[in-house]
């Protein structure tokens, strides 16, 4: 076996559970100028407000608070319309505490995003499952597994069809090393949206595994067999340009796996290629 091939190998053989997707936007209605672009906040995040969406954000927040206030202390409203109005106020509040988390989940800090999601998913919250998978997304990576799995499966239970849960629901399962029920899930979130390339990636990790467990018992049919589907979601990956580096690393650990030693070395050279070369002084 190539020697930086086995080096290759073995730094990938540690980092297989993978950070939860990207979040999707929710469309908010915003009663003030407000970007509403998947863009990465690039203002200095030390200060409060220190952009224009979370400015944005905040202003939205207290003039639908504003709009509370007033509207309880109404005296021409009678119960039943006051207690209509309030509702949709106070779900435009919810779905604006959400949006702001997205935001601060966005630029990685997570602590603030869980805090606005708590105050989104208050009460009724149907229709804000989206939500309450990113906040799911926000526990796994600040270690709360338990507090992830319940968001993924109170998401799921919600809305069935959110393929983000699933795959975050899987990744906590691969974490637990529950790698079957991982599977499920992101099979699961493939069938839900044929390109998410995170969940191809992730169930490819695990044919590989599978592969890797039949090798060692000598039973060749089936590490074939598993290496042949890894190979299959690894490719599609590649195709529509997810995870390249990672993605390429590990078709060259599993053409290795399977002997085919010219492929094993050409993904072997293409992630050489991408690698950034390290900035020589002059």
């Amino acid at each position: 076996m190539h020697f930086s091939l086995c080096l290759l190998i073995l730094a990938v053989s540690n980092s297989l559970a993978q950070a939860p997707a990207e979040p999707e936007y929710v469309y908010v209605y915003m009663p003030y100028n407000f970007n509403r672009g998947p863009k990465q906040p690039s203002c200095d995040t030390k200060e409060e407000p220190y952009c224009d969406e979370l400015r944005s954000a905040a202003e939205t927040i207290a003039y639908w608070e504003k709009e509370i206030e007033r509207i309880k202390n109404d005296p021409k409203l009678d119960v039943d319309k006051k207690a209509l109005k309030l509702a949709d106020i106070e779900r435009d509040l919810r779905n604006t505490f959400g949006y702001r988390g997205t935001i601060y989940y966005r630029d990685k800090q997570y602590t603030r995003a869980i805090v606005d999601f708590d105050k989104a998913l208050t009460g009724d919250y149907k229709g804000l499952e989206k939500f309450r998978t990113v906040r799911g997304d926000a526990c796994f990576l600040l270690n709360r597994y338990n507090d992830a799995l319940e968001d993924y499966n109170t998401a799921i239970e919600g809305n069935p069809n959110l393929w983000r849960a699933y795959y975050g629901r899987g990744n906590v399962y691969y974490k637990h090393g529950d790698f079957d029920t991982a599977f499920e899930n992101y099979d699961r979130a493939v069938f839900l949206n044929r390109r998410a390339s995170e969940a191809y990636y992730a169930r490819a990790l695990i044919y590989i595994r599978r592969g890797d467990e039949f090798s060692a018992r000598d039973n060749g049919f089936l590490a074939t067999e598993a290496y042949n589907a890894a190979l299959d979601d690894l490719e599609f990956v590649l195709e529509i340009k997810g995870r390249a580096i990672e993605t390429c690393k590990m078709l060259a650990r599993v053409h290795e796996a399977l002997g085919h030693e010219v492929e094993a070395e050409k993904f072997l050279k293409r992630v050489e290629e991408m690698t950034p070369k390290p900035k020589t002084e002059n």
